[in-house]
């Protein structure tokens, strides 16, 4: 399961979630899967775009792909495997699969795939920056200029780079070209949490949760935005929600027992953090 993340700066706290085009969780230095050479909803580096000689890799790493979305990572790394085997030289796959080695916070693989995928093509070593990146998303966006996706992407990479306020016209852009663009809601949230502008990150959070209301990060986000602007019951509320949508996951118990702890109910507090540390999470990292 892919959870929320969430880093304590003094007494603020900060929700780095965030998702992209297909709803992944993507921290704020964590690359996003590169799809199928021929993409229908998808962003390719203008490198990798070329026939396709092995037509046998390329649907395993399509079906990597699409089983990565769903969050299965360990089938999604057995199928980018079966890619590689097939072609070795398939720098696509061993991305694709560093990031699903990422999320599964395996780092040692990870890296040594990312490392494979930029020997392959040195291309992949732009993977982390933002300014190429934001290069790229415009250049897709005059190709494709009524597609929200190539918006919301563009303002990922503004929001990584700390430029908060073109990231939030990117995602209002997108926003308006979809209105139920779920992601967009999510992003936006999280970029005006990043301006400390908390109202209208919870309004955000509320419609994305309007429109999932079974996903986890929703109510992360917005617990987070309630306890920081010391809403502290309603911050309860959300990680409470959270903890009934998985509650085998430490870190729901965890923030909600900050929540008791900064109402000064400590008994609650108490009995939250026991329960978060028999789920093995002892709070952030």
């Amino acid at each position: 399961m892919v959870l929320a993340s969430i880093l304590v700066v003094g007494s603020i706290w900060v929700a780095v979630a965030k998702f992209d085009l297909n709803g992944r969780h993507a921290a704020l230095v964590t690359p996003t899967p590169s799809p199928a050479a021929t993409p229908t909803r998808e962003f390719t580096p203008a490198s990798t775009v070329g026939p396709l000689f092995f037509l046998d890799a390329a649907f395993y790493k399509k079906r990597g792909w699409n089983v990565y979305q769903s969050r299965v990572y360990d089938k999604a790394i057995s199928d980018y495997t079966e890619a590689i085997r097939l072609n070795p030289n398939y720098a696509n796959a061993y991305y694709n699969r560093g990031v699903a080695y990422g999320d599964e916070r395996d780092y040692d693989k990870a890296t040594s795939d990312y490392t494979q995928a930029i020997r392959l093509d040195p291309n992949y070593a732009n993977a982390f920056n933002y300014d190429k990146a934001i290069n790229d998303y415009s250049e897709y966006i005059k190709l494709r200029p009524n597609d929200p996706e190539g918006y919301n992407n563009r303002a990922l990479a503004y929001d990584d780079k700390g430029d908060y306020d073109k990231a939030i016209s990117d995602y209002t852009e997108a926003i308006r070209m979809n209105p139920n663009y779920a992601n967009a809601f999510n992003n936006r949230g999280v970029a005006c949490s990043n301006k400390k502008d908390y109202d209208k990150a919870i309004s955000d959070y509320s419609e994305y949760i309007k429109l999932r209301p079974n996903d986890l990060e929703g109510y992360n986000n917005r617990g987070v935005a309630y306890g920081n602007k010391r809403d502290y019951d309603e911050a309860i509320s959300d990680f409470s929600e959270y903890i009934k949508l998985s509650p085998n996951e430490g870190d729901g118990y965890y923030w909600r027992g900050i929540s008791y702890r900064r109402l000064g109910k400590n008994v609650e507090a108490q009995a939250d953090f026991n329960k978060a540390k028999e789920l093995c999470y002892t709070g952030p990292q």
